[in-house]
């Protein structure tokens, strides 16, 4: 069972639904100029849970061993970002150091390569359109499929 399928594995068995992974968001926090986190959180949907549409999570290695961490999409931890920052506030003066990010993979198991992008109001809006009238759920899997394309026509 890979990564992600624990993941999804443990948010089925601690919510009581389904859930479909839809994408890897890349999450860096900082506090006083000191990084305290930096990772990617996978993001769930969940759709027979009630009170939330999304779950996030992410593994990590503390002295303890390893553990995994779920958030519900509900306020504040509306965003992957505010999901990390909710579990960190949670966590502040229970000792809990956290190592950064998500847990080496298996040799020969490599992850893909993470390009962040900038992109205007216009072209995320345009973009989202485009994507609603795709086969894609996300807005990333469309850009991943819309680059093939243009890398295999070009």
């Amino acid at each position: 069972m890979n990564y992600i399928e624990q993941l999804k594995k443990l948010i089925e068995d601690e919510y009581g639904t389904t859930a479909k992974h839809v994408e890897t968001v890349a999450v860096h926090e900082t506090f006083q100029g000191e990084t305290i986190w930096d990772g990617e959180v996978e993001v769930f949907e969940v759709p027979e849970y009630p009170n939330a549409d999304r779950v996030f999570a992410w593994g990590f290695e503390d002295e303890t061993g390893q553990r995994e961490v779920t958030v519900a999409q509900i306020p504040p931890a509306t965003t992957p970002e505010n999901a990390v920052k909710a579990y960190l506030v949670s966590q502040y003066g229970k000792g809990i150091k956290p190592n950064r990010g998500r847990p080496a993979l298996p040799k020969g198991e490599a992850k893909d390569k993470y390009v962040p992008i900038r992109l205007s109001e216009a072209d995320v809006k345009a973009f989202t359109q485009a994507m609603k009238k795709s086969e894609q759920n996300t807005l990333s899997g469309w850009m991943r499929e819309a680059l093939r394309q243009a890398a295999h026509n070009g």
